[in-house]
């Protein structure tokens, strides 16, 4: 997946996370972290660095697939490819979704169409969940709204199909497990557990 990238992008591989990594994203003053296909737990201090938290893209439709072999949906019979873009929490992949998308297993079913089927999901979850991630400005692994003196635990957000020049914080709609909130740039709907 750093195959390809632009030389104006700078990319850290490693897997001496405490040691090399943390430093180094300490010294960045990192505005996000994005882990893709990482097959271990990324401790809280580093996910505490950056200023928008950190992302993971999981190549699964969340919370089926969860964990370091997401593949085995397709050895399991599933007849779809998925991928989700979530925050990055204490555990695998548990962290609230900011977008995710599915399609049709690849009629060339073999490990580039797969990965190219991924890479596409992923490009396009990428492009919806980091406006999200910055407009929410949320940098803890899982939102909290405080609406009519309750807390609510925020596991979702998606753009609103709603148009709006409302002030932001607006609650713009109230639904059964949520509510549509104008935030500084657009709509969400937002989701609680």
């Amino acid at each position: 997946m750093v195959a390809g990238l632009p030389d104006t992008l700078n990319v850290l591989v490693t897997r001496k996370l405490r040691t090399v990594a943390a430093p180094m994203i300490a010294a960045l003053r990192a505005d996000v972290i994005i882990s893709a296909a990482f097959p271990r737990l990324i401790p809280a201090e580093i996910l505490e660095i950056p200023a928008y938290g950190a992302i993971n893209c999981h190549p699964s439709p969340l919370p089926a697939g969860r964990g370091p072999t997401p593949q085995r949906l397709i050895y399991e019979g599933d007849e779809r490819v998925g991928a989700t873009v979530h925050r990055t929490a204490a555990e695998f992949d548990t962290g609230a979704i900011l977008a995710q998308r599915i399609a049709p297993l690849p009629d060339d079913l073999n490990g580039s169409g797969l990965m190219q089927s991924w890479r596409t999901l992923l490009s396009a979850c990428l492009d919806e969940a980091v406006p999200k991630l910055v407009a929410l400005n949320v940098t803890a692994p899982t939102a909290q709204l405080e609406l009519d003196g309750t807390t609510h635990l925020i596991t979702r957000t998606d753009p609103a199909t709603i148009h709006s020049t409302a002030p932001p914080g607006t609650v713009l709609e109230k639904h059964p497990n949520g509510w549509t909130i104008q935030t500084a740039d657009l709509p969400l709907r937002l989701t609680h557990g």
